[in-house]
């Protein structure tokens, strides 16, 4: 019978290996996987309206002063499966480098992307997705947050939802075909193999030789692992201590041998 699996592969050095993940949630309706409010500014993580996804956004607000923030910090992780931030973004007011944002590692600012807005997006929903690459932070164990700030120097609200880490895509399936019934090869016969041991009491010739015969066991090796390097046959006894002498001996393994 023909089997078609396809698997997600990724070819690395000769290997093939699994690859590619899940999004990572960080707000859905509130804050998920760890992700908590560092925030400097007057924040509602349960705004009712406007509303991207579900039934709940995060409002920003900015009455009185400026450069106030959404910060949203996570225990610090390697993001390299993730290759960008993505979020929806409900603007009130177009403006040139209106919004920053930047990521941090380990506490520290990285490089931020500014956000500006046209008239005709103001009051609407738009979607935000800057790579990670951009921000400075792809790859790097330290990544333990983002901020989204406000840079008009003055009063500005604005609306956050639906914000997500997006996976590194799955490479192109590659597709395999298994023929259960198709034989190439056959195993030589002579793998069913057994170690016997010097040390075995219980080894003799025709209860041991009638167990073999029931395995169909081809090959047999005596004395058995590393013994074999302190083991003389002759005496059937140690080659550094001629006063101990094996369980077993060679007159036992020549039995179970030649038994039928």
């Amino acid at each position: 019978m023909m089997k078609s699996l396809t698997l997600p592969l990724l070819l690395m050095g000769g290997i093939a290996v699994r690859a590619g993940g899940q999004d990572l949630a960080v707000y859905d309706d509130g804050l998920e996987n760890g992700w908590v409010d560092y925030g400097w500014a007057a924040i509602n993580y349960s705004n009712t309206s406007p509303v991207h996804g579900g039934s709940k956004s995060i409002r920003v607000s900015d009455p009185g002063t400026s450069y106030q923030a959404l910060y949203l910090h996570h225990a610090a992780f390697d993001p390299s499966s993730y290759q960008s931030l993505t979020f929806w973004l409900y603007p009130t007011a177009a403006g040139t480098n209106e919004l920053q944002v930047r990521a941090t590692l380990n506490g520290s600012p990285q490089t931020g992307v500014n956000l500006s807005f046209t008239a005709a997006q103001v009051n609407h929903w738009q979607q935000i997705s800057i790579t990670l690459a951009s921000l400075d932070v792809a790859g790097r164990a330290g990544f333990d947050g983002f901020w989204i700030q406000n840079q008009t120097g003055g009063p500005l609200v604005f609306y956050v939802d639906d914000i997500s880490l997006t996976a590194v895509p799955v490479p192109n399936p590659v597709p395999v075909a298994v023929d259960a019934q198709s034989v190439i090869r056959q195993i030589d016969s002579r793998i069913s193999g057994m170690n016997i041991m010097i040390w075995d009491s219980y080894l003799s010739g025709t209860a041991t030789a009638g167990l073999l015969n029931a395995m169909d066991t081809r090959v047999l090796r005596f004395p058995g692992g590393s013994d074999s390097d302190d083991y003389d046959w002759q005496t059937n006894r140690l080659v550094s201590n001629g006063s101990f002498q094996w369980a077993s001996h060679a007159a036992t393994f020549a039995r179970v041998a030649e038994f039928p």
